[in-house]
């Protein structure tokens, strides 16, 4: 089962997204900000990220560097 990490701080976005996700038979991990993601990804090993790029605390670009070195698309 493939696995995808959602960055998202939109509770019903984030909702909407898990629900689909998981229908379309994902395994699916989420943070709800940055200050979650890194805790995540030293947890988990997904297959894809999805990212919100306006976050409540920061940019979702300024995770691409740890997706990268992860080998995450």
């Amino acid at each position: 089962m493939k696995h995808i990490f959602v960055v998202e701080d939109d509770a019903s976005i984030l909702q909407l997204l898990k629900m689909t996700l998981k229908h379309g038979g994902f395994a699916v991990s989420w943070a709800i900000g940055l200050s979650d993601v890194k805790e995540e990804l030293d947890r988990i090993d997904p297959d894809l990220a999805v990212i919100d790029i306006g976050l409540k605390d920061g940019l979702g670009y300024e995770i691409v560097p740890a997706l990268k070195e992860k080998n995450i698309p």
